[in-house]
């Protein structure tokens, strides 16, 4: 590992691969206003606002509130599931999207689950919490 990090920061490694991404990405817009050119990630957005609606019906949120339930539902899409490591059926690991952002997946401390409590007691965080384990559940 100390290698390919030594690899990286040799500056006529970086300028060729700078070189080599250059000539091989590209990059396609879709019209404004037009979601059905975008395909399956639009479907991924439009699936996320619908159950974001769904949660935050009654709650107004302040910045930080809406930005750390915002946060938190990335880490649960980040964390599905697309492909078994192995074609062992007793080895439940699985690839996710996680892994291409950082390299392994998320790792979270599970939190206890609010909804015997009614909405109005709970603190500000249990809230957040609470939203996030509704969103999870849809």
């Amino acid at each position: 590992m100390n290698r390919l990090a030594t690899l990286f920061q040799e500056e006529q490694h970086q300028l060729k691969l700078n070189e080599f991404c250059a000539q091989r990405a590209w990059w396609s817009f879709i019209p404004p206003r037009s979601p059905h050119f975008g395909g399956i990630w639009e479907a991924g957005v439009k699936s996320v606002k619908s159950h974001l609606k769904l949660i935050m019906a009654e709650h107004k949120l302040s910045f930080e509130q809406f930005a750390t339930v915002l946060t938190q539902i990335e880490a649960v899409l980040n964390s599905r599931p697309l492909v078994p490591v192995s074609d062992d059926p007793n080895d439940i690991n699985a690839i996710t999207p996680a892994h291409f952002l950082i390299g392994r997946e998320f790792q979270g401390i599970q939190e206890p689950s609010y909804e015997h409590i009614p909405q109005g007691r709970l603190s500000q965080w249990q809230l957040v919490q609470d939203m996030k384990q509704k969103f999870w559940k849809l």
